[in-house]
């Protein structure tokens, strides 16, 4: 992919108002210190990575002022014309200042910035944007890496190494060990070889060894504190034979012991057993005695409860008649007095009504009387003022009566109807009220007999009466199972049970203090015993230790061995890697592994310019330097891009590139760019 700039517009982008660039192969642009010329290749970056030329996102885009604020309300462009393997296309960016009038201000008010993108004159969205940078222009950071002599080495070591071993090319392992495998050191490179042949790469089985060795190491040096442990918590040797013989002889009298004493135990056993029978007959007399005397009473609480409540019973009955007769009274005072209310709103109705019958009446007789006149003046033209002729008004005075007499007759009707109606619901109305009457007179007769028969329960209830608490009692003194239940519960709370009296049950002390005497001392012997299997333990355990701290010191020196390997390996890969890569630069060479002062070689990659370090060298020469390495990169990515050369005035004799290049060159008599 060749990748050419044709044109670069610039508008307010930074301290640039206004610039246009056309570009060839070779463009140089002069002009004096800040006077904008890396601003061109930073609004180059800007459009297609939104970064400067120092890979930062945040900087000062907008143009500023003389007192260093930004121009307001104008828009930051950026417009590119490039050529890509032939084809033209338009990339343009568009930085502009958002100013919104808050509710309740007048003042427009800075709300920060917003980017829009264009592609051949079509808007994009950012995600469109980038994604148009990518397929058309490569990844970011290839493109800054073959269009910044100095990128490259801006890289950490272990990147720059990467993408060389990347240039290089895959170099098969396998030719790699036939150099260095011999048949006298095969056996250290066996456990490399396995772990290449599963997969892994060399810095995963490093880390893989690095981990087993700090797990190794770390088990060995707890190995010398746990043996120490051990032998701290082993017991001091003593005499285990007189010991065991103390115990034996210990064991032998205890058994005697033991043997006398459970003769003894034997015989009370028995008495135990004798003396708890009786026990257990005495205490299941006593519960018998107090279930029954515990029946007995609940039964005597059960029919106390039911004359209690006879009582109660009969003695409300009165006073619960005297309130419901009461209450119905007051109930049916209430309803005459709704029956007599009810009993004149009729009454009222049917005076209303007939009133209006008569009303009726006399609107009947004046419809009746109304006559027809006629007035002559009436029967002329409209239109001429002249009488009509004789036929005519005769035919309309007979019109006119027909129409009247039809009218008065409907009226009449009307009238008649509507008496009739009236009439029928006064008679309805007049039964209502005589029902009512009968009604009225049955409560008051009803309200009479209520009240004589309360007269009477009155008087009943003011005589004199016996206490609710004597009708209890007499009814409980006649109560045949009442008093049969009070007999019993009096016998049985008088039964007096004796409890059963045991003289002590003899045991033989002497024995048994002297069994347990001798048994502590039997226990306390058993104990040093123990000693003895602890010791063994000890001894066993500390030969285990030691046996495994030589096993690991021999499972480290193989991993050591197999780090040998690695060393041997990588330095062996890296030579290989190391001389394809030099043999793909022209001007620079790279140092991929670094001897150290103990005698090992470390992986590094430095870049040398004729043997010197590039951080040593001078500008021309990092710059000549940056060319080859776009050049090789270019060459084997396929791709080209301009070069943008800062302080390309340093050097006199720059190597060759196909590449498109733009020389950023420092001339004081240049106050403005000058495009060349």
């Amino acid at each position: 992919m060749q990748i050419k700039l044709k044109k670069l517009e610039l508008t307010n982008f930074k301290g640039v108002n206004s610039l246009e660039i056309d570009f060839n192969h070779v463009t140089s642009i002069y002009g004096k210190n800040e006077a904008g010329k890396t601003t061109v290749f930073d609004a180059f970056l800007w459009l297609f990575f939104g970064k400067n030329s120092e890979d930062r996102s945040k900087f000062e885009i907008k143009r500023l002022d003389s007192k260093n604020n930004f121009v307001q309300k104008v828009e930051t462009e950026v417009v590119a014309i490039i050529h890509v393997d032939g084809q033209e296309i338009e990339v343009k960016k568009v930085l502009r200042q958002k100013w919104v009038t808050k509710k309740g201000f007048t003042e427009e008010e800075y709300s920060g910035d917003e980017n829009t993108y264009f592609w051949n004159s079509v808007p994009l969205k950012e995600g469109e944007f980038k994604s148009k940078i990518t397929s058309n222009i490569g990844e970011e950071s290839l493109f800054k890496l073959i269009t910044n002599p100095f990128k490259f080495n801006t890289l950490s070591w272990q990147e720059r190494r990467n993408l060389l071993i990347d240039i290089a090319g895959k170099i098969d392992n396998t030719d790699i060990l036939d150099s260095v495998v011999t048949v006298r050191n095969k056996g250290q490179f066996n456990s490399l070889i396995a772990a290449l042949n599963q997969g892994k790469t060399i810095d995963e089985f490093k880390k893989e060894i690095a981990s087993k060795k700090k797990k190794i190491k770390d088990e060995m040096e707890n190995i010398p504190s746990r043996v120490d442990e051990v032998r701290r918590g082993m017991p001091e040797a003593v005499n285990f034979a007189d010991i065991n013989q103390q115990v034996e002889t210990a064991t032998s009298k205890l058994n005697s012991i033991q043997k006398s004493m459970n003769d003894e135990s034997e015989k009370a056993k028995h008495e135990h057993n004798r003396r708890a029978t009786i026990q257990k007959e005495f205490n299941q007399q006593v519960t018998d005695r107090n279930q029954k005397i515990f029946d007995l009473k609940t039964k005597m609480k059960n029919i106390e409860f039911d004359v209690k409540q006879s009582a109660k019973d009969k003695s409300g009955t009165l006073d619960a008649e005297i309130k419901s007769l009461t209450d119905k009274i007051k109930e049916r005072r209430y309803d005459l007095n709704d029956y007599k209310n009810t009993i004149n709103t009729l009454k009222e109705s049917v005076s209303f009504k007939e009133n209006e019958i008569e009303s009726l009446r006399q609107l009947w007789s004046d419809t009746d009387s109304k006559q027809l006149d006629f007035d002559d003046t009436s029967f002329v033209c409209p239109a001429c003022k002249q009488s009509l002729p004789q036929t005519d008004i005769e035919e309309q005075k007979q019109q006119l009566t027909e129409n009247f007499n039809t009218g008065k007759l409907n009226q009449l009707n009307e009238i008649e109807n509507r008496g009739a109606a009236l009439g029928k619901e006064i008679e309805t109305l007049k039964t209502r009220i005589a029902n009512g009457n009968t009604t009225y007179k049955n409560c008051e007769t009803e309200i009479e007999e209520l009240q004589s028969k309360l007269s009477k329960l009155q008087d009943d209830a003011a005589a004199p009466k016996q206490s609710v608490e004597d009708v209890i009692k007499d009814l409980l003194s006649v109560h045949q199972g009442y008093q049969q239940f009070k007999s019993e519960l009096s016998t049985t709370e008088a039964l007096v049970l004796t409890e059963p009296v045991f003289p002590p049950i003899q045991t033989n002390e002497e024995l048994k203090y002297d069994f347990d005497q001798l048994n502590i001392k039997r226990n306390e012997l058993q104990k040093e015993l123990l000693k003895e299997e602890q010791i063994t333990k000890a001894d066993a355990r500390i030969t285990e230790l030691k046996e495994q701290e030589e096993k690991l010191a021999q499972e480290l020196a193989a991993l050591e061995g197999s780090e040998f390997a690695i060393m041997h390996f990588t330095k062996a890969k890296v030579d290989a890697i190391e001389k394809r890569i030099n043999g793909k630069f022209k001007y620079v060479s790279f140092k991929m592994f670094d001897k150290q002062v103990n005698g090992g070689e470390s992986e590094c990659c430095d870049t040398l310019i004729k043997g010197v370090p590039f951080s040593d060298a001078n500008n021309a020469a990092r710059i000549n330097a940056g060319i080859d390495i776009i050049n090789t990169l270019c060459q084997h990515y396929s791709i080209s891009a301009p070069i943008f050369i800062d302080n390309r005035e340093s050097v006199t004799d720059l190597i060759d590139s196909d590449s498109q290049i733009v020389n950023l060159i420092v001339s004081a008599a240049d106050k403005k760019l000058r495009i060349v």
